[in-house]
């Protein structure tokens, strides 16, 4: 069904067992896996959430510098999204450019 509407699977890679990655291989589905995962799932106090997610974007950019791309996901925290926004202009300044996972998906097809 993703192959015939010209979709893709996104691997969250929250298992180190994952078979995402062969499976798509296999059957020929355009897929990507993610590189950071930005926030936490339990609670945390603000501070330390807000420190979290900050640390993850610096790894993301880290990744894109030497791997010339990376995929971030997370929960759609009203927190995750401030830190976000808060940390364009820091992404910027690293000449990262955020861009729609589709035009990531080929990159890491392996």
């Amino acid at each position: 069904e993703l192959k015939k509407k010209d979709l893709f699977f996104l691997d969250s890679r929250t298992t180190p067992v994952s078979v995402c990655g062969n499976i798509s291989r296999k059957i020929r589905l355009k897929y990507a896996e993610r590189s950071v995962f930005l926030d936490l799932g339990q609670k945390k106090e603000e501070k330390q959430y807000r420190a979290y997610v900050k640390k993850q974007i610096r790894e993301l950019i880290n990744i894109a510098k030497t791997r010339g791309s990376a995929i971030a996901i997370g929960h759609d925290k009203k927190l995750t999204i401030e830190v976000i926004k808060d940390s364009i202009p820091d992404i910027e300044k690293e000449n990262i450019k955020i861009v729609p996972l589709k035009k990531l998906v080929g990159k890491y097809e392996k």
